[in-house]
């Protein structure tokens, strides 16, 4: 009995590795030089554009197993640049996104589906600035080619929208959407190339 007991979870450990092994999603490891986040607004109806000189995050991604698939990335908020010293300035303030108590933004996918095109995904997930966590939707396209050394390398780009004042970015005075509109644009690029594999055991 206990010979045949053996059997039974040496099969069943066998066959939980094969099917881990089958569920495994690639791992992506972001290019920084290539990639970036950038930002969109208004103030007194002119527009102004910034971007987020650090970021990081892991990505797993398998376009035939979207459900295994998943994102996480954060933001260094300090790190924002607004292309103005004085709006950079603000920006950090208690107001704003008060840098020293939140220093980061994280965005974390609770799905990946497939959009409508041939290289077309959406990526619904939570998004959190300062202390408040919502959700948001980003669709984006993916281009997966290779490099002249073969090496894959992925493209994603995609744009959407939130509004600052959900997330108290922009506060007392700065609540007033005719100083700064309350939609911001979110623009981001992310290109990657496949993580290298662990070393076997």
């Amino acid at each position: 009995m206990k010979t045949i007991l053996l059997s039974f979870l040496a099969f069943f450990t066998v066959m939980g590795a094969a099917q881990a092994q089958e569920n495994a999603v690639p791992e992506w490891r972001i290019i920084p030089a290539e990639s970036h986040i950038e930002f969109e607004g208004t103030q007194m109806g002119a527009t102004f554009k910034g971007h987020f000189q650090s970021f990081a995050g892991k990505i797993l991604f398998d376009a035939a197993n979207l459900p295994a698939s998943s994102a996480r990335i954060t933001i260094d908020i300090g790190s924002a640049d607004a292309a103005s010293s004085d709006r950079n300035k603000y920006m950090r303030m208690a107001d704003w996104f008060n840098v020293d108590h939140f220093p980061e933004s994280q965005f974390v996918t609770t799905a990946i589906e497939k959009g409508l095109g041939n290289n077309e995904y959406v990526a619904k997930g939570n998004l959190t600035i300062r202390d408040v966590t919502l959700p948001i939707t980003l669709p984006f396209t993916l281009d997966i080619t290779k490099t002249d050394s073969g090496v894959q390398q992925a493209r994603m780009s995609g744009e959407t929208s939130i509004n600052r004042l959900d997330f108290g970015v922009g506060q007392g005075q700065w609540a007033d959407t005719k100083t700064v509109a309350n939609p911001v644009k979110l623009r981001i690029l992310v290109v990657a190339s496949p993580s290298p594999a662990p070393s076997p055991l």
